[in-house]
């Protein structure tokens, strides 16, 4: 796909064009397509077919990104098990990452992917802060592994959201 295509479809999702861009990608089956197609139900509220495109990149090219929409199209169909299982399993390769990123004082990317995890709406427990910032990490305890991150990073906080 070339580089002015990218950008066409992107533009049709930017400008809410959703029905256009999925006319242009009709026939189109490869991972990226599938997962625009996927972003254009989702908007259209046609949260079946959505789930359906993002299962099928999701078994192929698995990513942060595409794990995102599937949850949040699992909630829109009010599929919470799903949902927590998907949110959980993401969490737990993230935490890895994220503790890699901490071991070797990378903290701004740490910071950017608690803020991600925590910006998926799933309903998490309310934890009092751990001991440490690992075992904050560790138990998915993103607004206090984040406020550690940012006295780590020399800043008492980077956003209004912690």
């Amino acid at each position: 796909m070339s580089v002015a295509s990218q950008k066409h479809y992107e533009t049709l999702l930017k400008n809410g064009d959703f029905h256009s861009l999925l006319i242009e990608l009709e026939g189109q089956d490869d991972p990226y397509h599938q997962f625009l197609k996927g972003i254009a139900h989702y908007k259209l509220n046609q949260a079946e077919k959505a789930n359906d495109y993002f299962e099928a990149v999701n078994k192929t090219h698995p990513s942060n990104e595409v794990s995102a929409y599937l949850i949040i199209t699992k909630l829109k169909l009010n599929d919470l098990i799903s949902a927590s299982k998907l949110y959980n399993a993401l969490c737990f390769e993230e935490n890895k990452a994220i503790l890699k990123d901490i071991y070797s004082k990378n903290y701004n990317q740490a910071i950017s992917r608690c803020l991600f995890l925590q910006s998926i709406p799933v309903e998490r427990p309310q934890l009092a802060p751990g001991d440490t910032l690992e075992s904050d990490v560790t138990n998915s305890n993103y607004t206090a592994a984040l406020l550690k991150l940012h006295e780590l990073n020399g800043s008492s906080k980077s956003c209004e959201c912690c």
